[in-house]
């Protein structure tokens, strides 16, 4: 069955043009990543930051923005265009929030070691021994590294001896306190705080959309021309798709569309198009029509879903099926 989204009439190109843009930016970073210039390039002054990294740097910027500006967007469109889902919008809000600076911390470590741990305190670093713990031997065996290689080679270091120098740096920078760790800690623990008891208090409505989302898609599965539609043989020997719809497969399809348009998950053209779809398609011969089924339609006209001709055409063919 067909429906249109609650989310705006743009959403499936913003869908499209949000994937393009990321694959793009990722393809972008992986060139980057191959150009020899870039490769064999050595450290920036007295840091360990390197042009390649640099480059990752801002590429990262660009997709973290990229991915920032569609989740905002998304849900705002929801708030807009659903209100009865303002919930989700919200959620989906604080949520790529959190996905954004959980990538950010990741993205910015190393540039952010490399930056603020330089060479000098690498060399200063290797000689002290009084560090506790197995610091301290990861440190006496980098000790014995700095002996024999002096401050104009990690300078002029590039490839994967610069990047050994990187990790090394990230190491460092990764001992206690670790201010930038608890920077971003406190920075993802307050959106992500905030959506605990938006999520609890929202639970029945996000089980009834997963819900009407499940019977959808079983509706579609079972929809005429799909792979598990009911199928009958023709005299002629040949398969056919049976269109036939029992009183009760009209009620229920009916009664579903309506829930959606009450839900504002359709709008009312939507409702009125797959409506007169439903209500166009023969009856299965001699089925069984019961006296549930005249009151479900006649609830369904109570309820403004049928039109009076609508309900006493449908009435009629139920009773033919008597």
């Amino acid at each position: 069955m067909e429906q249109s989204s609650p989310l705006g009439p743009n959403i499936a190109k913003r869908f499209i043009r949000f994937a393009l843009t990321l694959v793009g930016l990722l393809i972008l970073r992986g060139i980057l990543g191959a150009l020899p210039m870039l490769k064999s390039a050595s450290a920036i002054g007295d840091t360990l930051l390197s042009p390649l990294m640099v480059s990752y740097a801002v590429v990262d910027t660009a997709i973290l923005l990229v991915v920032l500006a569609f989740g905002l967007n998304l849900g705002q469109d929801i708030q807009a265009n659903a209100p009865s889902l303002s919930a989700l919008g919200k959620i989906v809000t604080r949520s790529t929030i959190v996905i954004v600076l959980i990538i950010a911390y990741k993205a910015y470590e190393m540039p952010m070691a490399c930056v603020f741990v330089d060479q000098t305190d690498l060399v200063s670093l290797g000689k002290n021994s009084n560090a506790p713990g197995s610091y301290a031997d990861f440190m006496r065996i980098w000790g014995q590294m700095v002996g024999q290689v002096n401050a104009a080679a990690m300078q002029n270091a590039t490839g994967e001896a610069l990047a050994a120098y990187q990790k090394l740096a990230l190491a460092v920078f990764r001992q206690p306190p670790n201010i930038y760790a608890w920077i971003f800690l406190i920075l993802i623990a307050v959106p992500g705080i905030s959506l605990v008891p938006l999520v609890s208090r929202n639970l029945e409505l996000f089980t009834e959309l997963v819900s009407q989302a499940a019977k959808t898609l079983e509706g579609t599965a079972h929809a005429p021309g799909s792979a598990t539609a009911p199928r009958v043989s023709t005299d002629d020997g040949t398969v056919a798709i049976d269109k036939h719809l029992s009183p009760a497969d009209v009620v229920e399809k009916v009664s579903k569309l309506k829930s959606l348009l009450d839900a504002e998950a359709i709008s009312a053209d939507d409702f009125e198009e797959q409506k007169k779809r439903i209500l166009g398609r023969p009856i299965v011969p001699k089925s069984v029509t019961g006296a549930e089924d005249l009151r479900k339609l006649k609830t369904l006209l109570d309820a403004s879903a049928l039109t009076q001709q609508e309900f006493e055409t449908c009435k009629k063919h139920f009773l033919e099926q008597i």
